[in-house]
């Protein structure tokens, strides 16, 4: 099995710390680090999980109607904007 080393999910070069769904990443519900080996490789002590702009962590992921919102972090800042830089 190849490793490849963890990349930072919201932090760090070629990140924006903006969501794809338009909301930073402080307003996202925060899942703690278990895995020793992605925090001593990215710093990041946290996980940005489901939007929580809407609402909180029981309801997180959801928009203002209940519809569909965002479930999960993705910087938006695409993979081809990093590697160019």
């Amino acid at each position: 099995m190849t490793r490849v080393p963890y990349q930072p999910r919201y932090s760090g070069p070629h990140r924006s710390g903006t969501c794809r769904c338009g909301h930073h990443w402080t307003d996202h519900h925060l899942c703690c680090v278990m895995n020793e080996e992605y925090l001593a490789q990215t710093g990041e002590a946290w996980i940005a999980c489901e939007c929580e702009a809407h609402g909180w962590n029981e309801t997180g992921g959801l928009g203002p109607n209940g519809e569909d919102h965002c479930f999960g972090y993705v910087d938006s800042r695409s993979s081809e904007d990093a590697e160019e830089q």
